[in-house]
């Protein structure tokens, strides 16, 4: 059940009026941060404390490293991993005090080998806590990265993901068989909040935003980046995203997606780009988007839908872009839309009131952050950057296309990842009984109510 409210076509035009003077001169995978540790196959431990009034986690992918990290945020926080060129502590210490942005975390993989990994982590006061963890998964890289997300609390397991707020739930001990995955990581729904364009209003603001203690994904223009790179640089720590929205904002080519894409990656080191935004909303990107992101996201409203890239694509994704100076009331309707929906919903806003460069349709700083707040009142719903709620959406959908054999008393799933997915992912599943495992190693329940498993395995086993 889509929603679709306001037409392409009406959308494209408005934003095409309004951006086609945009350009001009002007990290990250993960999309949370905290504390805790997991690891790929392989062994590894860490510790961490800090405060914070959320949730926190974070998860780390890497060859070998260690590291501890400790400070203070607000809101709530988790964390993902990232590929060997990311950014974040791979030996040594390191603390500070954020906005939903300290953590730490160690691991190491072994490509194809099992083994275990265990941290621990304590905090201080807060509404969340942070936990400890443990799991498997596989791979092969180095890097570890960290910044917030948002959910429940408690603690977390390999993934990084931010835990739903249910706990206390009991492994289950009945006949072995009814696998089912958790949409949108055992939350109600999920929000994205994006920004296009790099505009003056973001990067003025950007402390307050930030303050929020939620991840958001900047959408830049290559070419604007120059103007305030430091606060796009000082984003990518704080465990945004950045996203390509091309290097000019004007040519429909193949050549101004990988310009975007090479500007954002070498002003950046470290940050790998997995996701872009079709200037206007035009899709005739939607051909380059196919073979080199995970996601490209349209102009059109709606929702996502756990199991549907039908409708819409995952090269066109559907987005609310408000009202000029809409209320809070309106950013508030869209997020409830999608918790009573169990869907996902991307909300695009280009700039604020006040802003020196034409921001398309800006909205009062004031009523976003009013409309942001209510989003995290629920502890709920999922808030995250386009990446990592994007892998959890495609990783469902090819999951749920995995191939399953019996051999015996023993079940195995075998799938196949879509192209230019991104390494350390995970999807959270339960079963009525008996024991899953991967790689050979048996996965650990967590009482949140799930499994956690890995996607770049390939494969699961459930046995009695």
């Amino acid at each position: 059940m889509i929603a679709r409210r306001v037409s392409f076509l009406g959308a494209a035009a408005a934003l095409m009026a309004a951006c086609s003077s945009s350009s001009g001169p002007s990290s990250s995978d993960w999309g949370s941060a905290g504390s805790s540790s997991g690891a790929a196959p392989g062994s590894s431990s860490g510790t961490s404390s800090g405060t914070s009034s959320g949730s926190s986690s974070s998860a780390s992918r890497s060859g070998s490293s260690s590291g501890t990290s400790s400070g203070s945020s607000s809101g709530s926080s988790g964390a993902a991993s990232s590929s060997s060129a990311s950014t974040g502590s791979s030996s040594g210490s390191k603390s500070g005090s954020s906005s939903g942005s300290t953590g730490s975390s160690s691991g190491s993989s072994g490509s194809g080998s099992t083994g275990s990994s265990s941290g621990s982590s304590s905090s201080g006061s807060g509404s969340g806590a942070t936990g400890s963890s443990s799991g498997s998964g596989s791979g092969s890289s180095s890097g570890s990265s960290s910044g917030s997300s948002s959910g429940g609390g408690g603690s977390i397991g390999p993934s990084g993901l931010p835990a739903p707020p249910t706990s206390g739930v009991a492994k289950p001990s009945g006949t072995p068989g009814n696998l089912k995955v958790l949409s949108w990581a055992g939350f109600k729904g999920a929000v994205s909040y994006n920004f296009d364009d790099a505009n003056s209003s973001q990067v003025s603001n950007y402390a307050t935003l930030n303050g929020l203690g939620v991840p958001f994904t900047f959408y830049l223009i290559g070419n604007k980046i120059a103007a305030a790179q430091s606060t796009w640089a000082q984003a990518s720590k704080d465990g945004h995203e950045l996203g390509n929205h091309t290097q000019d904002h004007t040519n429909v080519t193949a050549q101004n997606v990988d310009q975007g894409q090479q500007t954002i990656e070498t002003d950046f080191p470290g940050v790998k780009v997995h996701t872009m935004a079709a200037p206007n909303g035009d899709t005739g990107y939607d051909a380059f988007a196919q073979t080199r992101y995970l996601l490209n996201r349209g102009v059109a409203d709606g929702l996502m839908m756990p199991g549907n890239e039908t409708s819409p694509s995952p090269f066109n994704t559907f987005c609310y872009i408000p009202p000029t100076g809409a209320a809070a009331s309106a950013f508030n309707n869209e997020v409830t839309a999608a918790r009573s929906s169990g869907g996902w919903r991307v909300i695009l806003v280009h700039g604020f009131t006040g802003g020196t460069d034409g921001a398309f349709q800006p909205v009062d700083l004031t009523q976003y952050v009013s409309g942001v707040n209510f989003a995290k009142s629920f502890g709920d719903l999922w808030i995250d950057t386009m990446v990592n709620v994007g892998s959890y959406w495609r990783g469902q959908n090819a999951f749920n296309k995995a191939a399953v054999t019996t051999s015996g008393s023993t079940q195995t799933w075998t799938w196949t990842l879509p192209a230019n997915f991104p390494p350390g992912k995970y999807l959270r599943v339960t079963v009525d009984g008996g024991t899953l495992k991967q790689n050979g190693t048996t996965l650990v329940w967590d009482t949140h109510g799930y499994y956690e498993i890995s996607l770049d395995v390939g494969s699961l086993t459930l046995s009695p």
